[in-house]
């Protein structure tokens, strides 16, 4: 699962690396994972009032927006934790997965 702050590319169209990247050039420790909750095309659909776009990418992920294709599918989240941290940044994915499994 790759880690951006927007809906999950279609296959071979995810472009940017710089989320999961940037900290695995690093060394640090990260986690991404599917939190438990999952893309509803009757929630999370296209807003009428969307403000203009920021840049070329935010075009491009707007016109790869279908709310029928990402119904379903997972919602990733990714923690960050500093150099030698794997076991915090682990308890904290746990954490995370024991409180939304207790809605």
């Amino acid at each position: 699962m790759a880690a951006a702050p927007y809906i999950s590319a279609k296959h071979s169209k995810y472009t940017h690396a710089g989320y999961t990247g940037l900290f695995n050039f690093l060394d640090y420790s990260v986690a991404v994972f599917p939190c438990g909750v999952i893309g509803d095309k009757d929630v999370d659909v296209r807003r009428v009032d969307e403000p203009p776009e920021l840049n070329g990418v935010d075009k491009a992920t707007r016109e790869e927006y279908d709310p029928n294709e990402i119904h379903g599918m997972p919602v990733g989240l990714q923690f960050i934790g500093r150099k030698l941290q794997e076991e915090k940044v682990l308890a904290m994915v746990g954490r995370v997965l024991e409180a939304v499994n207790a809605t």
